[in-house]
Formats: C-alpha cells, structure tokens, sequence
C-alpha cells in the first residue's frame, strides 16, 4: 500500500488526468516528490486551480468519447460515462479512502462526516 503522500498523490492524478482523458486535452503533470505537508497542500492547490479551468462546454460529448487506458501491458478502452463510472470515480474514491484510514489509523481525529463533508 502506498504511505499517505501517494495516496494523495493518486487523488490528484486521477483527478486532473479524468478531465484530461473527458476533454481530450492534456493534463497538468506534477512530480511526485512532495516531501512535507505544505508541499503536498500546493499539489492540491495546483490541482484543484487546474479543474477550475474546466468549462462545461469543454466535457460536451465526453459521454461517448473512447478512452482507453493502460497499465503495462493491460489496456482497458471505455466509452467516456463507463470510464467516469466504472474506472475513474471508484480509483478516486479508493485512494480518497485509503488517505482517510491512514490518518484514523495514525490517531487523527477524522471521522465519516470528514469524508463526506458538511451538509448544510
């Protein structure tokens, strides 16, 4: 399993390269040397100032696009709501999970509430 820094590392990926893969333009790339809190907080940053640049006219027609993605010598090719669907929310949310056990696990006081967020 990977510490906590790959797993947000991961929830960036896959956040930025879902819209890339939906939009058909390239994301961002970010290294993965983030060695401190504060650093990984400007990857978050970065990432979050790239999916703002988003329009929803950009995402017009990502519901049939082809992605394919691959992993070594596996490729997968979905029409773009399966990818969203059945590839990219379930890795995000795995790795977004995996982050939150971590921190429960090391004695941070995180609790469901902190995973699904404030509902006002």
């Amino acid at each position: 399993m990977l510490p906590l820094f790959g797993q947000i590392q991961r929830v960036s990926d896959t956040s930025k390269n879902t819209i890339g893969r939906l939009t058909g333009v390239a994301a961002p790339s970010f290294p993965d040397d983030e060695k401190n809190f504060a650093e990984l907080r400007e990857r978050i940053a970065k990432t979050i100032a790239y999916l703002e640049t988003v329009k929803p006219s950009d995402l017009e027609g990502s519901d049939v696009r082809e992605i394919t993605v691959t992993f070594g010598k596996l490729s997968f090719t979905f029409a773009g709501d399966d990818y969203m669907l059945k590839f990219a929310l379930p890795n995000f949310f795995f790795h977004v999970t995996t982050a939150h056990d971590i921190l429960r696990n090391q004695g941070v006081a995180v609790g469901k509430i902190d995973f699904l967020g404030p509902y006002s």
